[in-house]
């Protein structure tokens, strides 16, 4: 958690995920930073904080999942050095029409 004399401004979450390589990696669930203290390295300080918790469990990867839309998240996460894994797709399906 991240706080200001103002209050909470940032939350991460984090644990351990399965991955496809059948290992165990430590995993970001949410991470969260107030619209007020966005770009003031909050996030990237959280961020930072989680990577050094993994390394201390002995983790030795960090995953994390974000919508492919969120130009802002996969800009951010690929200047902290994270790369692109795997692709998801999906597609909406349509609620049967009534008889």
């Amino acid at each position: 958690m991240a706080e200001t004399s103002d209050g909470v401004v940032g939350f991460v979450s984090a644990g351990g995920e399965g991955h496809w390589t059948c290992e165990t990696d430590a995993y970001i669930g949410e991470l969260v930073v107030s619209t007020s203290s966005e770009r003031q390295g909050v996030a990237t300080a959280l961020v930072a904080a989680v990577e050094q918790w993994a390394a201390d469990q002995g983790y030795r990867r960090l995953t994390l999942e974000t919508g492919a839309a969120n130009e802002g998240a996969t800009e951010f996460y690929a200047a902290l050095g994270y790369q692109m894994e795997q692709v998801v797709l999906s597609k909406a399906i349509p609620a049967p029409s009534p008889l």
